[in-house]
């Protein structure tokens, strides 16, 4: 199901311009359970403990990624590149 080439990605944490490429996406949740997730400035936040925003979804949720360096972490959902 998950597929780089695709720009689908499964539950994790991300550094953008690294892991995964700049631009929109739709986070999609798990069936049984509600998505989230947490975006960071960059991954000295996210070891701070520092989000920016935090967000809880029953279904989906566009997440527009612009910056290189902002870190994301997802659980219980899966991320499609739209």
């Amino acid at each position: 199901m998950y597929n780089r080439e695709k720009g689908i990605y499964p539950a994790g944490e991300y550094l953008v311009g690294t892991d995964i490429d700049e631009g929109a996406y739709l986070l999609i949740a798990d069936n049984d359970s509600s998505g989230q997730v947490q975006v960071y400035e960059n991954y000295k936040k996210y070891r701070e403990g520092e989000s920016m925003s935090y967000h809880i979804f029953e279904k989906e949720y566009h997440l527009a990624l612009r910056e290189r360096g902002t870190y994301i972490s997802v659980d219980n959902a899966y991320l499609k590149r739209v």
